[in-house]
């Protein structure tokens, strides 16, 4: 274990809120309410137990004298002072005056206002056998009220130091047995707070804290577990991610090379067709010479040959280049969007959509379509990226609208925790939930195939929003409408955002 968790002083620093000091605090307050207690029930009647043990020795100083004298043959003052003097020193108080047939006699010195007592034992005279020789003892104590200050001062004192060393004595027992293994505790839980995730407690404890500490050792064991499992994750997340981006790069290297070395050819292939064609004409105008030499059968093969196949040939190379060069071009347009560098500004949403629409108004008036647009927001982006995006999701909903019906389109925005959420809304023909996965497929066109394109504006939609750390999805009711949404966050177009 990490000796600093084992540094006893460290709790002192936050004292007034450590649970360890509250404990010991409240140890002590009930220690030195007991010792207090007890004092003053002890100290109560102190005075009164002072008076008792006096009279108890005035009366046991009377008993022994009057024995003494029941032996004696002649009873005398002096007799009588001698014998007092023999059991003087044996008790508490501090004179004794001895009066034996109105002769008084003074044993020790009496202090001032000392506590008196009177004792007077009856001895019989041996010598007269019948008559009774009266003695009077004073018996003079210390001050009573002296003698209990005194004794109430010690008793305090005493009190006052067992209490300090018991209470000292639970400290150190709490101390060592709870508030130390709390703090350690404590601290370990700090450091693993901060990153100390290798750090264990000893177990070799039989009391709650060592099953506590146990199980704390299992939570880190866990952690350390789930923490190196999800490093391995992310490790392999990472190499997938990396793979990823050079399968993009590749992918793009391959579109641009594909676009670009395709075109050569197709040219050539379009230049021939050219050539043939002008060939033909040339056939053409000197067939008209050779044509009456040739019997009917092969001229019927000649003019077919050459005034049917050949044309009817060379007009499907043209219709086929043609298509190739459209596909071309939407390559090159997908490969130029997923490497072009994206300018961010703040921008108007609502001027790019009037743009869009301008583009689209003689279709729009001539079909009698009705566009709502609602309060648009203003968001940092690409503008060319963005006039492209609402630009193509409004040209398909112009373009895809159900016949007499008449258009609607609605566009609003509202605010996400992702960003800011576009809704381009129409009632046009709609798509089967079958399908609706291949509608940002690239070259791929869904329903009917009554108007022209390549199949590839949606899928440089979904390029150019992703590109900008969006995602785009679609809603649709065949026969209802469809409803596209995009997102576009607000750090949009960042260089590192992904791509597809």
């Amino acid at each position: 274990m990490d000796e600093k968790l084992r540094t006893s002083d460290d709790w002192l620093k936050n004292w007034r809120a450590s649970i360890a000091v509250k404990i010991t605090a409240a140890v002590l307050y009930v220690v030195v309410f007991v010792g207090f207690a007890v004092a003053v029930l002890a100290l109560r009647d102190v005075e009164e137990n002072l008076k008792n043990e006096y009279t108890s020795e005035a009366d046991l100083f009377s008993f022994m004298i009057q024995e003494d004298l029941k032996g004696i043959p002649v009873l005398s003052p002096f007799a009588v002072e001698s014998i007092v003097r023999s059991h003087f020193l044996s008790f508490h108080f501090s004179a004794v005056a001895v009066t034996v047939d109105q002769q008084r006699t003074l044993v020790g010195s009496p202090p001032d206002k000392a506590f008196m007592l009177m004792r007077t034992p009856h001895v019989e005279d041996p010598e007269l056998r019948t008559a009774l020789r009266v003695v009077a003892l004073e018996l003079f104590f210390p001050p009573l009220h002296d003698t209990v200050k005194t004794r109430r001062n010690r008793f305090l004192i005493t009190t006052g130091l067992a209490t300090l060393f018991f209470g000292f004595f639970l400290t150190w027992v709490i101390r060592k047995f709870i508030t130390r293994p709390f703090q350690t505790l404590v601290n370990a839980t700090k450091a693993v707070s901060e990153g100390n995730l290798a750090l264990r407690l000893d177990t070799d404890r039989e009391d709650e804290f060592g099953y506590l500490g146990g199980f704390f050792n299992q939570m880190l064991d866990q952690i350390m577990k789930e923490l190196s499992e999800r490093k391995q994750a992310e490790e392999r997340l990472s190499g997938y991610a990396r793979e990823l981006q050079e399968s993009n790069k590749e992918l793009k290297t391959f579109a641009y090379i594909a676009s670009h070395d395709l075109r050569t050819p197709l040219v050539n292939m379009k230049g021939f067709a050219g050539e043939l064609r002008f060939a033909i004409r040339e056939i053409n105008a000197v067939m008209n010479d050779v044509l009456p030499s040739l019997d009917e059968n092969n001229r019927t093969r000649l003019v077919t040959a050459f005034l049917k196949d050949v044309p009817e040939a060379l007009g499907f190379i043209d219709s086929s280049a043609g298509r190739m060069e459209e596909l071309i071009n939407a390559i090159s347009k997908l490969s130029l969007l997923g490497r072009q560098e994206l300018k961010t500004e703040l921008i108007q949403v609502q001027t790019i959509v009037k743009s869009a629409l301008r583009d689209l108004q003689l279709v729009i008036e001539k079909k009698g379509i009705k566009v709502n647009i609602g309060p648009l927001p203003e968001i940092c982006a690409d503008r060319n990226s963005l006039r492209m995006i609402f630009g193509s999701i409004l040209d398909n909903a112009v373009k895809y609208l159900r016949p007499g019906v008449p258009g609607e389109i609605e566009i609003t925005a509202e605010k996400a925790p992702d960003g800011t959420v576009f809704s381009i809304r129409d009632n046009g023909r709609g798509i089967p939930n079958e399908e609706i996965y291949k509608v940002f497929e690239m070259f791929r066109r869904i329903g009917e195939q009554d108007k022209p394109g390549e199949g590839v504006g949606l899928a440089c939609v979904k390029t150019l929003v992703r590109r900008h750390g969006g995602r785009i999805w679609c809603e649709s009711t065949p026969g209802a409408g469809t409803t596209f949404h995009f997102t576009i966050p607000e750090n949009a177009g960042l260089p590192d955002q992904a791509l597809g």
